[in-house]
């Protein structure tokens, strides 16, 4: 496919504001918050915002975009380049949209363009990746786990991919520090309305009603989701019976990895100088 296929029209008005995250990582969680609250400030009543397919194409009425993408402008070394290819990475579709619209996205070329990436444990992450694409009913996510123990997935799949996603925001935020923001994704469930307002003031929309912030948090809690979930019969994803939604407590990887591949997953963290001991044990960037 052209560049020209995945060109976008957006609001010259509005500021751009784009949420990356890693998948399992407050994906959808986001989408219904900001879809929500995005389409009650449309003046939409409540009952009737569709948000569980807001991603960068239903985001254009009001410069929101929620994509799984790495940070444009970053230029990998020759060593990290092909971190970003390997097995066990189809989500990085953002990718696609944001190198065709580079007056919109680009930080160098936008000065109006903020992103905020959120960031989840990895070990936590690879172990709610490697459940979901195990019970994924599309064979071609699940291939993604096949055959593969979850240490072997980790080391295969998790560390690469997280690697290059996360370097590409750090390095990037050293050069455009005002508009590049990273969020913890633990932070982010320990404070949802902290973080959401936050995130607002961050993106310059700044609120002037409390209430829609209050409706879109309460729309967007686990148990609405799964509620949603159960009404319409599918997952937020699509499959048929199942549910998107889980605990996104951390800590879940204890006992599951293995010490060795966890050690294998560190060492390959430093290797890059990026302290794998902050984010696992310490939630923090």
């Amino acid at each position: 496919m052209t560049a020209q296929q995945y060109a976008l029209t957006f609001r010259n008005e509005l500021p751009m504001a784009v949420i990356s995250t890693t998948p399992r990582s407050g994906t959808w969680y986001n989408h219904y918050l900001f879809g929500t609250y995005n389409n009650l400030l449309l003046g939409n009543p409540l009952k009737h915002v569709a948000a569980q397919n807001f991603d960068v194409l239903q985001g254009l009425q009001l410069n929101t975009s929620i994509v799984h993408a790495n940070c444009p402008g970053f230029e990998p070394s020759l060593d990290l380049a092909p971190l970003q290819g390997v097995r066990g990475n189809p989500y990085a579709w953002g990718d696609l949209y944001l190198d065709a619209n580079p007056n919109w996205y680009s930080p160098e070329r936008n000065s109006d363009t903020r992103y905020v990436f959120i960031n989840r444990n990895p070990l936590d992450h690879c172990v709610s990746m490697y459940v979901h694409l195990r019970a994924h009913s599309d064979p071609t996510k699940s291939a993604l786990v096949s055959g593969q123990t979850i240490d072997e997935y980790l080391l295969n799949c998790t560390v690469p991919n997280y690697i290059f996603r996360y370097l590409s925001f750090r390095d990037m935020s050293r050069t455009f520090p005002e508009r590049i923001r990273i969020v913890s994704y633990e932070s982010m469930i320990a404070d949802r309305k902290g973080t959401f307002l936050s995130m607002l003031e961050f993106f310059r929309r700044t609120p002037t009603n409390d209430d829609l912030v209050d409706l879109a948090l309460e729309a967007a809690l686990p148990e609405k989701l799964q509620e949603h979930e159960f009404r319409v019969g599918v997952s937020l994803e699509g499959q048929k019976g199942q549910s998107h939604i889980r605990s996104g407590k951390t800590g879940n990887w204890r006992g599951v990895i293995s010490d060795e591949a966890r050690q294998r997953a560190r060492d390959e963290f430093l290797r890059w100088s990026i302290d794998f001991d902050a984010l696992v044990f310490g939630g923090t960037i």
